[in-house]
């Protein structure tokens, strides 16, 4: 795949020649609001989750500088809800709505490493400070208003910044924008209050099937789980509450670092990286029969804690709140969204940002960008199989010796030679040679020190423990340098008069590693590479006319994050992970009288595959200026979901759309960081391929796309944009 075409077209011309993913062009939209029905009091209600939270006391304060007496109280029930009645005459005015603990409370566990002695999904009390908030810029007919970790920061934000003498229109100022803020700080593309809370501890329930079927709700209740579960690891003896206080008053004060020096304070990157384990969980519990496919979003989080991780250590950032003016009407935030998707796709390079332009950091872009080409290439690919079957060769001379400590060199069944050479405290081989297996070729010098435990005997044979090596790979075009890495396997076998049975269960390749291009003037990457095998057996028969082999596979995961950088000392980080899924796939290979048959993949039997990659690009003293994420998910024999996001100071772009035997399919879905969102298609009209699609905010439609002699526009009523 070539990444630098994907990311320059994909953020631009994507949106101006390829379709995408979207709703039913027949689904209904929302129509503008009815007339408020006579009733004395409108309806705020709403899911509180830290997880979820049970038999909370609720209670709804007016805010005008400060928090006065609830106006009204309720009490969540078993699965988080809650519904207070607010009198009438407080329409308009600012809320926040607090639930706090009484004696009988409890919150269902999702921190993936448990609550004392209660597991993950199983009911645990809480101390009496562990409160949430959350806060809206005005109260309106019966309105949703969900309740967060994410939302309570907010809340904090503004109290910090409200004094007593503000009026409501500085106030709703405050309010929007800190909630801007916090959910571009977590790269959160909706708004807080609006995005539903679930039960992720419970994935077969109904509506956490259909939370978890979106992306942006998976990852937003996985963040929620993650912050709390990182607090705890930082501050194993904090109670909850007083962990998730104290979070929050330095977020007010500082905001969060991407990697931190001090063991307690906590990161983005540990934030992002629990929340993966507990969609990793999630995922278990769901089981292979669900139809969730939790893995791609698990990796892409994943990479993005590997990219934070990457990052100088305490640049804290509260986030930047969206430009849009927080007192735009619905329309103008639709309208704006289209000046700057617009902006984006054709002056991308002079966008202003932070006092500089994205233009002043193009060669940062070109940087990572031929970076992540290179760690994903073809050459790259073949100098990490030509690892893998060397780490199978010294398996095999490891073998061999433990048989006969005679042998100095031994040759293995793939033809790669290992010299072996007895130590007082270790045996170590050595390994000096182009192995051809591979496409292209590789030069390979690799030297390990054994520490295998291993049994070999007539019926059985297992081994498991680690290598240590060092050395490099070389194709023409890429040298992989290794100063120092590790080779584990976790291996069982057993024999039998015409059958054999082999199970792999765990082999793991950790190297700390610098891949360079072979040129004058080379760009390194830098960093730590994985790559793992896990759960393949392979049971092998030999029969009377014939032999038979049928492998069940397993999964397969490779990563490399670190730092990119060129010969004029710019530099960069990124972060890449690619992984296939084919447990529960059988392949079949069988000679029957000279004929060799093998089963592949089928519509109905395919490997799942996905890929992640994160990179920043940076102006000096700022950090994470611009961030990218690419992402990639295979959902069928032939077909993928794709998405690529773009974040820069006050906006948010992710561009979705679904691809099938190579051709979009469907609409192009584009979200910013109002939460507007714009769906784009071309169809056949004729002989003629036409642009329609529509522009939406909070489900109610205030654009359409039309073309119009040769240009595309959004029609706003009487009004119109160009888009392109």
């Amino acid at each position: 795949m070539n990444l630098r075409r994907y990311f320059m077209i994909g953020a631009a011309a994507v949106a101006v020649s390829i379709q995408g993913c979207g709703c039913d062009s027949n689904k209904k939209r929302t129509s503008n609001p009815t007339t408020p029905p006579a009733e004395s009091t409108v309806t705020i209600q709403g899911t509180a989750g830290k997880g979820i939270l049970q038999n909370f006391t609720a209670t709804a304060h007016i805010f005008s500088g400060n928090v006065d007496e609830p106006i009204a109280s309720g009490i969540t029930q078993t699965d988080g809800t809650y519904r207070l009645e607010i009198p009438r005459q407080n329409i308009g005015s600012p809320i926040i709505v607090r639930v706090a603990p009484r004696s009988d409370s409890t919150m269902i566990c999702d921190l993936p490493q448990g609550c004392g002695d209660n597991e993950f999904g199983e009911p645990t009390p809480v101390d009496d400070d562990f409160q949430l908030s959350a806060i809206v810029p005005s109260v309106s007919e019966n309105q949703n208003v969900n309740l967060s970790a994410f939302t309570t920061i907010a809340t904090s934000l503004v109290l910090d910044q409200a004094q007593s003498g503000d009026n409501l229109d500085t106030i709703r100022r405050y309010i929007a924008e800190s909630n801007s803020q916090v959910a571009n700080r977590f790269g959160i593309s909706s708004d807080l209050t609006g995005l539903p809370v679930i039960d992720i501890t419970n994935p077969n329930q109904a509506n956490t099937i259909q939370g978890l079927s979106d992306r942006e709700t998976a990852r937003y209740n996985a963040l929620n789980s993650g912050l709390l579960s990182a607090l705890m690891n930082d501050n194993p003896e904090s109670s909850m509450g007083s962990a998730l206080n104290q979070f929050v008053a330095d977020y007010v004060e500082r905001g969060v670092a991407g990697n931190t020096s001090r063991d307690s304070d906590t990161s983005f990157a540990e934030i992002v990286r629990q929340a993966a384990e507990a969609l990793r969980i999630v995922g278990e519990r769901a089981g292979e029969s669900s139809n969730l496919n939790l893995q791609p979003l698990t990796q892409e989080l994943t990479t993005e804690a590997d990219l934070a991780s990457n990052e100088e250590p305490d640049e804290f950032d509260q986030g930047t709140p969206s430009d849009t003016d927080p007192d735009a009407s619905a329309r103008e935030k639709a309208i704006a969204m289209v000046t700057d998707l617009r902006n984006l796709i054709f002056s991308f390079g002079e966008q202003s940002i932070e006092g500089g332009t994205i233009g002043a950091i193009a060669d940062d872009f070109a940087l990572q960008i031929e970076g992540a080409e290179m760690a994903s290439s073809g050459d790259a690919g073949a100098l990490v199989e030509a690892l893998t079957l060397a780490a199978s060769a010294l398996d095999d001379a490891n073998r061999a010796y433990q048989a006969n400590n005679a042998l100095t060199s031994y040759v293995s069944d793939t033809g790669i030679t290992v010299a072996i050479e007895a130590g007082d405290d270790a045996v170590s081989f050595e390994i000096d040679e182009t192995i051809t297996a591979v496409n292209p070729s590789v030069k390979l010098t690799l030297s390990s020190t054994n520490a295998l435990d291993l049994n070999d005997s007539e019926t059985d044979a297992s081994a498991s423990g680690e290598y240590t090596i060092s050395g490099s790979a070389e194709t023409d075009a890429l040298t992989l340098i290794i100063s120092q890495g590790s080779f584990s396997v976790n291996y069982e076998g057993a024999k039998e008069a015409v059958t054999e049975n082999h199970e792999l269960s765990n082999l793991q390749l950790r190297l700390a590693a610098q891949l360079k291009q072979n040129v004058e003037l080379p760009i390194v990457l830098t960093g730590r590479l994985e790559a793992t095998v896990s759960n393949v057996e392979l049971e092998s028969t030999s029969a009377t006319g014939g032999d038979s082999t049928e492998a069940s596979l397993g999964t397969v995961a490779f990563s490399f994050n670190g730092s990119v950088g060129n010969s004029a000392g710019e530099t960069a980080q990124f972060a890449l992970a690619l992984s296939g899924d084919a447990k529960g796939m059988s392949l079949t290979e069988a000679w029957v009288n000279g004929t060799k048959s093998v089963t592949t993949e089928t519509e109905e039997q395919f490997a799942d595959a996905s890929g992640s990659l994160h990179f920043t690009a940076k102006l000096t003293g700022i950090p994470n200026a611009v961030v990218i994420s690419f992402s990639a998910s295979r959902t069928a024999l032939e077909a993928a979901e794709t998405s690529l996001n773009v974040r820069y100071s006050g906006k948010q772009f992710r561009f979705s759309m679904d691809v099938e035997a190579g051709e979009p399919k469907g609409y192009l879905t584009i979200t910013n960081q109002d939460g507007v969102i714009l769906r784009l298609r071309q169809v056949k009209t004729g002989n003629k391929l036409v642009a329609e699609g529509d522009v939406a905010y909070q489900g109610v439609v205030y654009g359409v796309i039309e073309e119009r002699t040769g240009l595309v526009v959004v029609r706003f009523g009487d009004e119109l944009e160009t888009l392109y």
